[in-house]
């Protein structure tokens, strides 16, 4: 009988064992990844919350159609989300619900984001808890009340990604869930939802210190989209923000941040746009303020102290130098006006001899010899 209860108990432990090691294994397993998160931020949310002479992430102000916006600040500081839990983090990116309960601005492209995978955005929330603290202004909330706001979109559970091996239909992932491409590339009915019919078939306008630019259309027409051009042309204004059709740079796109795509997620994202139905919708041309027309166009950057200091020891070491080189060359021209020339040239002539040394033939006969010789 006690050997009964002994492998009982023995078999009751194995068994616990075994369920706590399945149990500790799957936490492992769906533990969230920071480091991937880290690159779904860099793609997805540094254009707009990342200042670009401040700590990323830490929230500024963009302006879109004449109007501006607050980015908020990201980070676990009290002006960040530190007051805030991971679901209300995540409410807020999936169903731009506030803190406070409030819808936030449509700028967000929460009816994109609704669609991301629940482990990419745990990934995300996990690198946004890790970021450093950063205390920004306060600024207002986006004055709401007089635009047209989406319904705030419900979240279906469990989203999961393609497999990447599908590269079609991560790419629709990728175009329609992480970097929200048609936030900007599709047209918007009145009550803020997209036109479906023109989706990424480009048309909304963007205003800013560069004039007045159109997203394009991003799909395979040959006359209005990118039908016409090659991976490679397209993969260019992608990362790193060259015009398909005009010799400029591509404003109000994020490239910066697309620039940090993986190789194998641009080439997804491109054959996916190449996937779709060609839709005909001819987009404005830009209207660029002067200065803007050609690329690349370079905003005029601010000397570091650093730079500023380096190029005045610089100045300074040359122009000792040349100082240097000048009174050399003073000194031996003072001292080449000293010298008398014509009594060193007298000197020189009285050593000389009188006489030039005959030329000395080896093997020759003297000269009275020869004489003698021939008499």
């Amino acid at each position: 009988m006690r050997v009964r209860w002994s492998l009982a108990v023995m078999l009751a432990c194995w068994l616990a064992l075994l369920v706590t090691a399945k149990n500790t294994s799957a936490q492992i397993m769906n533990a969230p990844d920071a480091e991937h998160g880290k690159y779904l931020a860099e793609i997805a949310c540094a254009f707009c919350h990342s200042p670009a002479d401040g700590p990323t992430f830490s929230g500024q102000l963009i302006e879109r159609g004449g109007e501006k916006f607050y980015a908020p600040n990201l980070t676990s500081s009290d002006s960040g989300l530190g007051a805030w839990t991971d679901e209300e983090v995540r409410e807020a990116i999936t169903r731009g619900v506030r803190l406070d309960g409030r819808q936030l601005h449509s700028m967000m492209p929460y009816l994109y984001f609704n669609r991301m995978a629940d482990m990419d955005v745990d990934d995300l929330i996990a690198y946004l808890r890790s970021l450093p603290p950063v205390n920004s202004p306060e600024h207002p909330n986006s004055n709401v009340a007089d635009i047209t706001l989406p319904p705030i979109p419900q979240r279906e559970s469990p989203i999961s990604a393609p497999n990447s091996e599908n590269s079609v239909a991560y790419g629709e992932y990728l175009v329609n869930a992480v970097l929200a491409c048609g936030s900007c590339h599709t047209a918007t009915q009145a009550d803020g939802l997209p036109v479906a019919d023109l989706a990424l078939a480009g048309g909304p306008a963007f205003t800013g210190e560069w004039g007045t630019v159109y997203a394009s259309n991003i799909t395979p027409d040959k006359t209005t989209g990118i039908g016409s051009f090659t991976d490679e042309r397209i993969l260019l204004a992608v990362i790193s923000g060259k015009a398909l059709s005009e010799n400029r740079p591509l404003y109000a796109m994020p490239w910066q941040s697309y620039s940090q795509l993986s190789g194998s997620d641009a080439q997804a994202m491109l054959d996916y746009l190449r996937s779709l139905d060609a839709i005909e919708n001819d987009v404005p041309l830009a209207k660029l303020d002067s200065g803007y027309e050609v690329y690349p166009a370079k905003p005029k950057q601010q000397a570091s102290w650093e730079s500023i200091v380096l190029t005045i020891i610089v100045l300074i070491l040359l122009g000792a130098g040349s100082i240097y080189l000048m009174m050399r060359q003073y000194r031996q021209n003072q001292r080449l006006r000293t010298i008398d020339w014509e009594g060193h040239f007298q000197s020189v002539l009285t050593e000389a001899p009188n006489e030039q040394d005959e030329e000395v033939i080896p093997n020759a006969m003297p000269r009275d010899q020869a004489d003698e010789t021939e008499v």
